[in-house]
């Protein structure tokens, strides 16, 4: 009997050896040849199937191998770029180009903005992912105005004569944008248009967006506008952003990261250079006093004065370089600080000045040398009221009128004396 028992175990025990495991195709005994699921191999001791590297198993009964999402750079970068997309630094710069300057007939006056996507404000890896960066822009209609962004923007039309108002930024990464639109094109673009009575100023608002992602996938919207004022001949450019750069104001607890290449900021200050002028209220003929400096107090570079614009409450920009003191306005070693000087000259409720500089080293101002890419900007808000009238002196000059009044009186009488 117990010998019978023996020999049952033995042929069972030999029975189970030689059943395939449910993830093999084919067998030789216990041992797995082959799979049968997608994306899966034998495992090194030849017992079983597992899922191929790049792939995870979701089931085990049947075996089904799915891939995973890091298995693929595409993937990679896909989610670095969501991860990292609120700390992206859009730049744009606005100015007025002429082409073949100086060539009577020839010459051509355009609206450039470069916009340029900067990410080293992130952790995004730059070097691996940035091919994989997509913009798109797009621009608000007049009239379009229903509050749903989505709606409102569009894509840019073709211009007139053919081609596109959009390329490539030359000199920039994968991502970066120029748009030049002809000065003659602006009035049909433009959001909004005001004409002075006399038609000689003309201010013009144009609305953009970028849209930021990669293929087939939006991840973050930036708006921004620029302000083109004419003013018979000469037209200036203001740009400023309508969405708050997700590096700016950065709170306690939050992973923001800041570069200091276009990270400054500034206050404006009383004539000692050091004592705060919060207050931010002005009169014609005041000086205004300002100070602008890296956020990173470490970096080494210093700060160039270019130029800078006022825009007032009617939406004209006026530039105001040629206003500064040429002496005060200039990079302080001391406090590490641009200063500006600039007297008020136009009252104004509301104003922004924007100062634009040039981010640069102590040896290349040395040398005179500029890179047009190293470029930015810093705006401030005052009030300017108007300047009061000289009670005093119109007392005085009524005074000396009733003087001379009475003196040619007192003649008058005694001629007729």
């Amino acid at each position: 009997m117990n010998k019978k028992i023996i020999i049952l175990l033995i042929t069972i025990s030999i029975a189970f050896c030689q059943l395939c495991h449910n993830s093999c195709a084919t067998c030789n005994g216990n041992v797995c040849l082959s799979c049968s699921a997608d994306h899966s191999q034998v495992d090194p001791n030849q017992r079983t199937c597992v899922c191929q590297s790049g792939y995870y198993a979701s089931s085990l009964n049947p075996l089904t191998c799915n891939q995973l999402i890091s298995g693929s750079k595409d993937n990679q970068c896909h989610i670095d770029m969501a991860l990292n997309m609120a700390n992206f630094y859009v730049n744009t710069d606005c100015y007025y180009y002429t082409e073949n300057a100086g060539q009577s007939g020839s010459e051509a006056n355009y609206i450039r903005s470069d916009i340029s996507i900067d990410t080293s404000h992130s952790q995004f890896s730059e070097a691996d992912c940035r091919s994989y960066v997509v913009t798109h822009i797009q621009y608000q209609p007049k009239g379009n105005n229903s509050g749903n962004e989505d709606v409102d923007y569009v894509d840019l039309p073709a211009p007139k004569n053919g081609g596109s108002y959009l390329s490539n930024l030359p000199g920039g990464k994968s991502g970066d944008q120029r748009i030049q639109i002809p000065l003659i094109d602006v009035y049909g673009l433009a959001n909004s248009q005001t004409v002075s009575a006399d038609g000689n100023q003309i201010v013009q608002i144009l609305n953009y967006r970028i849209l930021i992602g990669y293929s087939g996938t939006v991840l973050r919207s930036h708006r921004w506008q620029s302000t083109v004022f004419t003013n018979r001949n000469q037209v200036q450019t203001f740009t400023v952003d309508v969405d708050i750069q997700r590096t700016q104001g950065c709170q306690p607890g939050q992973n923001c990261i800041i570069v200091a290449d276009l990270d400054v900021t500034g206050k404006q200050y009383k004539s000692d250079w050091v004592t705060v002028n919060s207050g931010a209220q002005y009169t014609v003929g005041d000086i205004l006093y300002l100070r602008i400096w890296f956020k990173d107090a470490t970096y080494t570079k210093q700060l160039s004065f270019q130029q800078l614009f006022f825009l007032n409450d009617s939406g004209q920009v006026f530039d105001y370089t040629a206003l500064c003191d040429p002496v005060a306005t200039a990079w302080n070693h001391n406090d590490k600080s641009l200063h500006v000087q600039l007297p008020l000259v136009e009252p104004s409720l509301s104003a922004t000045i924007q100062v634009n500089m040039k981010i640069e080293t102590a040896d290349a101002r040395l040398r005179r040398l500029q890179t047009g890419s190293d470029t930015t900007s810093q705006q401030f808000s005052v009030s300017v009221a108007s300047a009061p009238s000289n009670s005093s002196n119109q007392t005085n000059t009524s005074n000396s009128l009733i003087v001379l009044f009475s003196l040619l009186n007192l003649l008058a009488i005694v001629i007729l004396i």
